[in-house]
């Protein structure tokens, strides 16, 4: 009976050092939600065109990110989502302790994007008077 318990921990301590609380609950990825007034105006993240608003971005948690939005006769508008670290890393502890934190690390689960989604309001270029 001893043998089985030991077995039984074993097993489990070797599934848990593989895994990271944070990845499990949200992954290294998350969607953000980008719109704008007006509509249909072109967005870039990191320097990649990702189409018109409404746009719904799936971003690496683990780095922060630049979004440029640009529409004719608006100003550009820019911003950074910043990357932060998820209260879901502390789910380690009880989990996944040292290799649970590391993995998070590694895979970008330690990290959310704040803001989760983004609303831009474009201003116009006033023209000058001929």
């Amino acid at each position: 009976m001893a043998r089985q318990f030991n077995v039984v921990v074993v097993a489990f301590s070797i599934l848990f050092a593989q895994i990271g609380c944070a990845s499990i609950i949200h992954g290294g990825y998350q969607d953000i939600y980008i719109t704008s007034t007006p509509p249909k105006v072109a967005v870039r993240i990191d320097g990649m065109h990702r189409g018109q608003t409404p746009v719904m971005a799936n971003l690496r948690r683990g780095r922060s990110h630049l979004v440029e939005m640009n529409l004719d006769g608006h100003e550009e508008y820019q911003f950074m989502l910043d990357s932060r670290l998820s209260g879901w890393i502390w789910g380690n502890i009880v989990f996944g302790w040292i290799p649970g934190f590391i993995i998070d690390s590694l895979t970008g689960g330690a990290k959310e994007l704040h803001p989760d989604s983004l609303h831009a309001n474009l201003v116009p270029i006033e023209k000058a008077a001929n």
